[in-house]
């Protein structure tokens, strides 16, 4: 499984699950996509921690709170 950003300057964050694809997400900016990622994974794939750890990786790169 994996949960991908699609990021553009001008129009946002497209959230995307290779799983899943009748399920994608919109938001502003790429922590936001994080966040929207994780609960994804956590609600539908139990167990799995790709985007969870993509999500740290992120927040460490931006000197942020882990999400």
């Amino acid at each position: 499984m994996t949960l991908r950003l699609d990021k553009s300057k001008v129009t946002g964050v497209v959230i995307v699950c290779d799983e899943c694809p009748h399920w994608s997400a919109f938001r502003f900016d790429v922590e936001e996509g994080w966040v929207c990622a994780v609960d994804h994974e956590q609600r539908v794939h139990p167990g799995q921690h790709q985007a969870k750890r993509a999500a740290h990786a992120y927040a460490a790169t931006q000197g942020v709170r882990p999400i």
